[in-house]
């Protein structure tokens, strides 16, 4: 009898780390998809602006139409998964929260995701949020 509830214990315990490990793996899955994304979106921002001469604006259901070849010579610029769509037609985040563009600077726009905790922290330096790396020569 004692033997099982150590084998029990053990084997509850076992499945407790697997579970663990397996969280933290999806959880750095969904970062990297992110840190790509923000990446990918940032550069379709800037190749709009090689095409165009500015970045386009507007808010960001709108900035994503026009990347995807809502635009003058239907170029598409970015393209993504369907299911990362809101029904608003926002790009959203593997947290489910959609990918924020600061157009604070028009000549320079930040993308970034709100990160795990699902706050917008601007994007600021120590934050969980994941930002595009700055551009060299921006």
């Amino acid at each position: 009898m004692a033997l099982t509830v150590v084998v029990l214990v053990i084997l509850i315990w076992s499945l407790f780390v697997v579970a663990q490990n397996v969280r933290a793996v999806r959880e750095k899955a969904s970062e990297a998809r992110a840190h790509a994304d923000v990446e990918c979106f940032s550069k379709a921002l800037d190749q709009y602006a090689m095409e165009y001469g500015s970045h386009p604006e507007g808010a960001p259901a709108e900035l994503l139409r026009t990347l995807r070849g809502d635009n003058k010579r239907k170029i598409i610029f970015f393209d993504c998964m369907a299911r990362s769509l809101s029904a608003s037609g926002e790009f959203m985040d593997p947290w489910g929260q959609p990918y924020h563009i600061d157009q604070t600077d028009p000549s320079s726009p930040r993308v970034y995701s709100s990160g795990p905790n699902r706050l917008d922290e601007r994007g600021v330096k120590g934050s969980d949020d994941i930002v595009a790396s700055p551009k060299a020569g921006r």
